[in-house]
């Protein structure tokens, strides 16, 4: 969460399985926000300056 730091905006929980957990139970989404908007100097991402908000849509295991 380094690279993005105070840019985390808000988190929005769409799961009906969890709707208090809030994070990324395997780092797909973190990964994915790393591209799109990290600030790393070695990866920056497409837009390091952007705000971010996490979103939660699955349960962790479905299925």
């Amino acid at each position: 969460m380094d690279d993005f730091g105070g840019r985390v905006v808000t988190q929005v929980n769409l799961s009906s399985w969890q709707p208090d957990a809030s994070g990324d139970d395997f780092g797909h989404g973190t990964m994915v926000a790393g591209l799109a908007a990290g600030a790393s100097s070695s990866y920056p991402g497409a837009a390091p300056a952007s705000p971010i908000v996490s979103r939660q849509t699955m349960k962790q295991h479905t299925g």
